[in-house]
């Protein structure tokens, strides 16, 4: 046997070993997509990434800007009816206000501890803030990072075994707040509710969601109040697996 045969068959070998490693390893996910509609929709493990057209309402530089806002969440649900769920989320923004050019940049990371009891999503979370705001006159100048818990309660009804409608409801509060400056600042409480509908578009393995998201928080400062307020369409992609 020539060594170019030899080679082709080696070639071959491996992959005919790896198609069948990767058709193994598709039954093995399918066989563990089973239970309610609802439950098909609740990976083991998953990955997601949302982008959003947002709106910022912002007090603290006087002035509204639009710009994207991106999202990305990582877990997974426990229980052989996946119904204890841990996963966490960042989200990113940076705001130019051109009106009085002044830019507000956010970093908001929640990890959310989550049971599933029927369509209910109750939850807790612990929560780490950042917010930098770079103002046109720099004695107003911000640099705050602060640390909370929190609690929601979400609820997802599926429609079919493709297609669910959500809405989830979240209050966090800062326990811990400190500016880099020493600057008398307080970040005020958060509620979040975001909103939407997820689709199936393969083996559940994949998902697409849209939805709308509408969150009020704000700063204390020197002991002036100062509203924040940021809502956002958006889609995003899931990927889970199941095992």
């Amino acid at each position: 046997m020539s060594v170019p045969t030899l080679v082709k068959l080696i070639l071959m070998f491996v992959a005919g070993w790896g198609v069948l490693q990767t058709a193994e390893a598709q039954v093995a996910t399918r066989s563990q997509i089973y239970g309610g509609k609802l439950t098909r929709f609740t990976p083991t493990a998953f990955v997601r990434g949302e982008y959003g057209l947002q709106t910022y309402d912002s007090e603290v530089v006087d002035g509204q800007a639009t710009g994207g806002t991106t999202t990305f969440v990582a877990g997974g649900y426990a229980g052989e009816e996946r119904q204890l769920g841990i996963f966490a989320s960042r989200n990113s923004t940076d705001m130019t206000f051109e009106r009085n050019n002044s830019d507000v940049s956010t970093v908001i990371t929640d990890v959310v501890l989550q049971p599933r009891i029927w369509w209910l999503f109750p939850a807790v979370m612990f929560n780490a803030t950042e917010i930098q705001v770079d103002a046109t006159d720099d004695t107003s100048d911000l640099n705050v990072k602060s640390q909370g818990v929190g609690a929601g309660l979400g609820l997802h009804v599926p429609i079919s075994d493709r297609f669910k409608l959500f809405a989830d409801l979240s209050y966090v509060e800062a326990i811990w707040t400190l500016e880099s400056e020493g600057k008398d600042v307080l970040v005020q409480p958060r509620t979040r509710l975001d909103a939407g509908a997820a689709y199936n578009i393969w083996e559940h393995i994949m998902n697409v969601q849209v939805g709308f998201k509408y969150e009020k928080s704000g700063l204390k400062v020197a002991g002036t109040d100062f509203t924040e307020v940021q809502s956002s369409p958006y889609a995003g992609l899931q990927l889970g697996i199941y095992f």
